[in-house]
């Protein structure tokens, strides 16, 4: 049944193809007219491979495309279904989307979640298993916002992508959380373009630092499993900074 809802923008990353990914938490009626923070929502398009969205489908009808820590009215039609996605919802393409309001970024920490520990099984740091996430029964997640943990780092550099023949640009952000070591893919088109990140990438590999690094706060997410890998990998669709 077709329906709408209202949603905090915390990931609006790119994806293969030109594709980008919104996803973020719902703003669900409280009572006494408030409003309350609710479930995360990632949004899929049907007409698309693995749902990935194009831009075109994240239009406001009188206010450009959809950014980050936009308050926005999204046209949906139900949930997906996918036990390895939990939180993604069908778009209603036909439909446009609505702006309603700037999130101040100084209201992350209210948004933030606190898990006992981050995706994880066996040596590997980058990605689990496909069907993790079905295993993680009442705490089955692919998306946490998460405070920045002391010592991360970011990494980016030059080298050959073996599956595309070419020499790409890799971007990788690392830290430890819970006592395990993680390894996630950075998404996030602002940052990467902020800090010119394609343009000043090299063979060797290269560390940025940003002002107030323990300040930053980060949307982590899990791949869908990719075809012919048995696995899903770990993303950071956003890093945001706050200064």
């Amino acid at each position: 049944m077709p329906e709408s809802k209202l949603m905090i923008i915390l990931a609006n990353s790119a994806r293969p193809g030109g594709m980008i990914c919104v996803a973020g938490k719902e703003l669900a009626p409280a009572e006494k007219g408030l409003l309350r923070i609710g479930s995360w929502i990632r949004v899929a398009h049907p007409e698309q491979p693995q749902g990935a969205l194009p831009l075109a489908a994240t239009r406001y009808l009188k206010h450009g495309s959809a950014q980050l820590l936009d308050v926005a009215r999204i046209p949906l039609t139900g949930h997906c279904g996918n036990a390895d996605h939990p939180e993604d919802w069908w778009l209603n393409p036909r439909q446009p989307w609505e702006f309603v309001r700037k999130h101040p970024i100084q209201a992350l920490p209210t948004l933030a979640d606190n898990p006992v520990s981050l995706w994880h099984e066996g040596d590997e740091d980058k990605s689990v298993p496909a069907g993790y996430v079905r295993r993680m029964d009442k705490t089955a997640a692919t998306l946490y916002l998460i405070k920045a943990p002391k010592g991360w780092t970011f990494t980016y550099g030059k080298e050959w992508n073996k599956q595309e023949q070419k020499e790409k640009v890799y971007r990788r952000l690392a830290f430890e959380y819970a006592g395990v070591q993680h390894e996630f893919s950075v998404t996030d088109r602002l940052f990467t373009t902020r800090y010119q990140v394609f343009e000043r990438a090299q063979s060797n590999p290269q560390t940025l630092t940003i002002p107030n690094p323990e300040a930053a706060y980060f949307c982590l997410s899990l791949t869908q499993e990719l075809p012919g890998h048995g696995k899903q990998y770990k993303i950071c669709a956003t890093i945001f900074e706050r200064r």
